[in-house]
């Protein structure tokens, strides 16, 4: 059984004209997840420099604000230090930006005006933020981690990368970003898992099944 994406709200929707207008609609690689030592952010980051020399104009943007964990420890404060040390180093402030965190509702729209959704997890659970990007027909670029593997097929609706593979991550992005057909094909097929797989009422009816199977085994 899948973790429940909310697949009625999550669907292909006009993109969101202010977070465009915001960022000059330059090609955007969005990430949706908090900076946490798990989440992968550098890798996206330090493939930046070989995407923007094919792609100029590329824009990589993280939503998402502070673990709540940020307030008992000070382990991913260092770590947030150090991403943004990364981006200064490598000379990246014009082409990195962090939305904070996004009301629900609108993410959506903020998906839909991505080019590319991608999440570079060092480890992870399923991935929500990959379903509800396919949900929003966007192709994807993951890491083949945890649940990433059983959303992604690769070189179907999006690409697979392993973890800390910096050439790998920056030539899967230059191709969604350069090839409008191949990034249009790759949404489709987005769509098409999303409803083999993952639309919330079924699975829904999946969990409660079991739970029942379940209650009558213990009783």
């Amino acid at each position: 059984l899948y973790p429940l994406a909310n697949t009625q709200l999550f669907r292909p929707t006009p993109p969101n004209k202010k977070f465009k207008e915001d960022f000059k609609n330059k090609k955007i690689i969005l990430s949706a997840q908090r900076i946490d030592i798990k989440s992968g952010h550098e890798q996206l980051i330090r493939a930046m420099p070989h995407v923007l020399k094919q792609v100029p104009d590329a824009k990589l943007v993280f939503v998402g604000g502070k673990s709540l964990t940020s307030k008992i420890s000070n382990i991913r404060k260092k770590y947030e230090d150090a991403v943004h040390q990364l981006i200064s180093d490598l000379n990246l402030g014009s082409h990195v930006s962090f939305t904070g965190n996004i009301s629900y509702e609108n993410l959506p729209s903020i998906y839909s005006a991505a080019d590319v959704v991608a999440l570079t997890s060092k480890a992870e659970g399923f991935g929500l933020a990959i379903t509800e990007a396919m949900s929003c027909g966007r192709p994807v670029v993951g890491t083949n981690t945890g649940g990433i593997p059983s959303q992604i097929k690769n070189s179907v609706n999006g690409f697979l990368v392993g973890v800390d593979k910096i050439e790998d991550t920056s030539k899967a992005l230059v191709k969604l970003l350069t090839n409008a057909e191949l990034n249009r094909k790759m949404g489709v097929e987005s769509l098409r898992i999303v409803q083999e797989k993952f639309v919330m009422n079924k699975n829904v009816e999946e969990h409660i099944k079991l739970y029942h199977e379940i209650l009558k085994s213990k009783s």
